[in-house]
């Protein structure tokens, strides 16, 4: 999922079905439906065009939509099972990992065009742009590698060494830090975006990442217990980690401390609310951190298995997906 701020519309991808989805966030309303390519895996939208882009893991393609009206704008024929997607606005170029081609497309998002393939790391599974410092940040699960590219020209400018199996990776434009998540070892590194070095390694948690610049933290949310580790987003060390001991088994769990309750799916942050949003997948509940400590403020009930979320700050809403209502549930995020 992904929201135009500006327009306060979501593109809501439905891999079931081949379709996304055009939702009004203030309303809640499905303006329209649109069929996609095979498997939507990823979405993300480009503001000053109002274009979203999709890659469709089985299609070998990236369908573009138009978020004012959710009608389907073009399809590009990109590598072989597209896997993430991430915009750099200023350069107006669309960076899409080809995991089964162990490419790189940078595409013209006004034209809607390829205009160069770039030979990264072997299955990129996950990318982000560093807008202050002209960089994007290739994951390579199955290399173990990151690949840092000039945002303007798409050269690799370095490939940096990781631990085992990364799997994802968010950036912070305050530091110029990009931080890496890696399944084997549970840890986390810090990397500069501009000289590739690796700053800092973390022993932490591995699951979903977020960064939220106005406090310098950066939220991990295990997928293994209900625990989310905070790090600083400066020094990459762990600033606090809130866990309980053991796994809850039957996703009913009485809030303590910073129990974030069971089996976090995703994070979102509401920068102007200093607020994390953390799905709680078997608990049929989203908690609500500060954004400043992590600490547990309070949990708001949803739909059956939420799986995502997003923020529109200017609009003060949240949107989360829950896949096993098939419902959306729409929050008022300045009642949290």
């Amino acid at each position: 999922m992904a929201i135009d701020t500006r327009l306060h519309h979501a593109i809501i991808i439905n891999a079931a079905s081949n379709t996304a989805s055009l939702i009004d966030t203030r309303t809640g309303t499905a303006l329209h439906t649109v069929r996609v390519g095979n498997h939507p895996v990823a979405v993300t939208i480009d503001e000053i065009t109002h274009h979203a882009f999709i890659p469709n893991y089985r299609a070998q393609s990236v369908s573009v939509l138009d978020t004012r009206t959710g009608q389907l704008l073009r399809t590009i024929a990109v590598g072989k099972n597209p896997q993430c997607v991430a915009i750099d606005e200023r350069t107006e170029r669309a960076f899409v990992g080809n995991a089964n081609s162990n490419t790189v497309s940078v595409l013209d998002t006004r034209r809607g065009v390829v205009v160069r393939t770039v030979p990264v790391g072997v299955v990129p599974f996950a990318i982000a742009v560093d807008n202050q410092r002209n960089r994007v940040v290739v994951v390579n699960q199955n290399s173990n590698t990151v690949s840092l590219l000039d945002a303007t020209t798409g050269h690799v400018l370095h490939t940096v060494s990781v631990p085992a199996t990364p799997n994802a990776v968010v950036v912070d434009d305050v530091t110029g830090h990009a931080f890496v998540n890696a399944t084997v070892g549970h840890s986390v590194s810090m990397l500069d975006t501009q000289t590739g070095q690796v700053l800092a390694t973390a022993n932490t948690l591995t699951g979903a990442l977020a960064v939220a610049s106005t406090t310098t933290r950066v939220f991990v949310a295990s997928q293994e217990t209900p625990t989310v580790g905070v790090l600083d987003a400066a020094s990459g060390a762990i600033a606090v980690q809130s866990a309980l001991p053991g796994t809850p088994q039957n996703g009913s769990v009485q809030p303590d401390a910073n129990n974030t309750g069971v089996d976090q799916h995703a994070l979102a942050v509401d920068e102007r609310m200093e607020r994390v949003l953390v799905t709680n997948g078997m608990d049929d509940t989203v908690s609500v951190l500060s954004a400043s400590n992590g600490a547990l403020i309070g949990t708001v009930a949803v739909g059956v298995d939420p799986t995502a979320v997003a923020v529109d700050t200017p609009g003060k809403r949240a949107l989360v997906v829950n896949t096993g209502s098939r419902t959306v549930s729409i929050i008022d995020t300045t009642t949290l």
